[in-house]
């Protein structure tokens, strides 16, 4: 079997689930995400790149605005921002043994050391997305599954941040544990729009 195809995708980081698998929009096993944001200049490339891909392995030209490769960034009065947003997700699978095949992207920081870090929305990184080949039935089509990614600019959560209460006196103070720290990275729209010319 022939090696999948490999982007490079520099970017900011949307909505990552990378130290653990996201379960709210995924099977049992859990997804890893590591979608990226970046403007339509710098995503040309990779858009066109995708769409050749796309008809070698389809013989069907890509719609760029119906698409699961990437949206199209838009404000909340529905405007595109000129920011593309690929999506790279890969889901756990289970083994013919009945294992869990944990497929976890592996990171680097920039001397390709091997890292483990807590990755945040507003984090700069590469992703290294393989262009995944599927069918089903009578369907084709292909998806970005991430690999690695390299860290650029590591974002994490505000160390000023507050609840948005005054300080009380004689009060509990804890013993917080940022292991059960909910990340919410941050928030960034993006959506589809409803034509389907072909321009980027």
């Amino acid at each position: 079997m022939a090696k999948a195809p490999r982007l490079n995708i520099r970017g900011i980081a949307v909505f990552p689930s990378l130290n653990k698998p996201d379960f709210k929009f995924a099977t049992e096993l859990g997804l890893y995400k590591a979608d990226v944001r970046l403007s339509l200049e710098d995503a040309k490339p990779h858009m066109e790149r995708l769409s050749k891909l796309y008809k070698e392995w389809t013989g069907n030209d890509l719609k760029p605005t119906k698409t699961n490769l990437w949206k199209f960034e838009e404000d909340s009065e529905g405007e595109r921002t000129g920011q593309v947003v690929f999506m790279c997700k890969v889901k756990n699978v289970r083994t013919k043994k009945g294992e869990v095949w944990d497929r976890k992207p592996k990171q680097y920081d920039t001397q390709n050391n091997v890292i483990n870090e807590q990755v945040w929305g507003g984090t700069e990184y590469i992703v290294g997305a393989e262009v995944y080949q599927w069918t089903a039935g009578v369907d084709k089509g292909i998806s970005l599954q991430p690999v690695a990614v390299q860290i650029i600019d590591l974002v994490g959560p505000s160390e000023d941040a507050d609840g948005g209460f005054d300080a009380v006196d004689d009060g509990y103070v804890g013993g917080f544990n940022a292991d059960h720290a909910t990340n919410e990275p941050e928030a960034a729209t993006a959506g589809d729009a409803d034509d389907d010319n072909t321009d980027f």
